[in-house]
């Protein structure tokens, strides 16, 4: 494990996470709020870039977290709704998954997949 700083970020780097060749796709992780005792169900979707684009990649009914694999360098935006106590409520989120090479804290040229991950979590409801 090592840090790796820059005037933009702090990057913690697992060397165990590292790819060797530079890849062109990723797993974006989708965050739900699925608790342990809760049934509820999410209607996930997944554009490529923005809504309004409507470029839909992904459309499928999810009870927990997951991934979905994704070409890296552009923009996605999820969405996940669900109807709790009779009241719809949706979340929305957007990243740009992509590439940081790392050159000096693994031993070799390291390849790390970041801004992969997008939080639905529905907090009140």
């Amino acid at each position: 494990l090592s840090f790796l700083t820059s005037c933009e970020d702090m990057l913690l780097v697992n060397c165990d996470e590292c790819q060797l060749v530079e890849p062109v796709s990723g797993l974006l992780n989708i965050q739900l709020g699925e608790t342990i005792s809760s049934n509820i169900s999410y209607d996930v979707t997944i554009y490529r870039g923005k809504i309004d684009d409507g470029i839909i990649i992904y459309k499928g009914t999810a009870f927990t977290s997951f991934s979905h694999s994704v070409r890296l360098n552009s923009e996605y935006t999820v969405t996940a709704s669900s109807v709790i106590k009779g009241i719809e409520y949706i979340a929305v989120d957007a990243t740009r998954p992509r590439v940081e090479i790392i050159t000096e804290s693994c031993g070799d040229t390291c390849y790390l997949v970041v801004n992969n991950t997008v939080n639905l979590k529905i907090k009140y409801y």
